[in-house]
């Protein structure tokens, strides 16, 4: 039990230390669609266009669309201050 203790700690406190940041962000995910929100955690991943495409079985203009959609809605131009936000 102990060692399974050990190897779950540093991941639920990477989780915790992620979520914190979110709760501490000036961007206000609630405003997203939950695909807007898959899009976003991909982005947060450092996955490009092509793969977040790949992964949701999309094309990259509709991957690109939905990112437009997304700086639209918080207010932004581009994802690296997406990014910057919610790290």
């Amino acid at each position: 039990m102990r060692a399974s203790l050990n190897l779950i700690a540093p991941v639920l406190h990477a989780l915790f230390l992620q979520t914190e940041a979110v709760a501490n962000s000036p961007i206000d995910l609630s405003k997203l669609t939950e695909r807007q929100r898959q899009l976003v955690d991909l982005a947060l991943m450092g996955l490009p266009d092509k793969t977040i495409a790949t992964r949701l079985g999309i094309s990259e203009n509709t991957v690109g669309n939905h990112f437009r959609g997304i700086y639209e809605r918080l207010g932004i131009t581009k994802r690296s201050p997406l990014i910057a936000a919610l790290k």
